[in-house]
């Protein structure tokens, strides 16, 4: 019965350590948040909106070097598929023993 016990004990304390490890995860959030809150507060219009303006600029070069990265991932993926396809035709063209 004890060992039951300590089984059913240890197994609601791993859950609490979770439970507090969520917690924790969501305290910092929180606080993040307030921070991020105050600061948009104290902040005037015009400093806000250069934020956002630089945030805007920052995405929009972030966004093209995204935009690159995919067409250059489009082309490999092309490159690949064409050794493929190439690889494909040059086995079916080799002879089978037994031709």
């Amino acid at each position: 019965m004890k060992h039951e016990n300590f089984e059913k004990v240890y197994k609601e304390n791993e859950y609490l350590q979770m439970q507090v490890k969520n917690l924790d995860a969501m305290v910092d959030e929180n606080n993040e948040l307030k921070a991020e809150l105050r600061r948009v507060r104290e902040a005037t219009p015009g400093a806000r909106m250069e934020e956002l303006v630089a945030e805007n600029q920052r995405l929009k070069t972030r966004n093209g070097e995204l935009l690159i990265k995919c067409s250059d991932l489009d082309d490999d993926k092309k490159k690949l598929q064409d050794k493929i396809e190439f690889t494909k035709k040059s086995v079916n063209q080799v002879p089978q023993p037994g031709d």
